[in-house]
């Protein structure tokens, strides 16, 4: 099964996401939680994680920032930024290109089966890093 990180200060989502993935038949104890961006490097630099699902807006580093030490470290994980603000564009076509963003996802109106089709686009293709 693959291991997912979820990253979000605002923890209420942990629940929201788990329950969704577990019943589409996702192992619950496959996916990880933190809290904010120095939590989130570290588990992603002591685990093999396959995508990693995090809010940009992160308390200690932000998800660019973690993004960005994940390239330096060279750890291969696929990305799917969550953002509660508008800051859409501009960040997500510099994280496009120069890391392994594949996808952004507005949290205020997620529609949870596009959050899903994101995630397994993610799971069946390999990184290129």
């Amino acid at each position: 099964m693959p291991t997912i990180l979820l990253v979000d200060h605002e923890t209420g989502y942990f629940d929201i996401y788990e329950d969704f993935l577990e019943k589409r038949g996702f192992d619950v104890g496959d996916i990880l939680t933190a809290q904010d961006g120095q939590e989130a490097l570290d588990k992603l630099t002591n685990h093999p994680i396959d995508v990693c699902v995090l809010d940009i807006g992160l308390p200690k580093l932000s998800g660019i920032e973690v993004v960005r030490e994940c390239e330096f470290r060279q750890i291969p994980t696929q990305f799917i930024f969550l953002t509660g603000f508008g800051e859409g564009d501009k960040v997500f076509e510099q994280a496009m290109r120069e890391y392994n963003v594949r996808f952004i996802i507005e949290k205020g109106g997620i529609v949870m089966s596009d959050f899903l089709q994101k995630l397994k686009q993610c799971l069946t293709t390999k990184t290129n890093r």
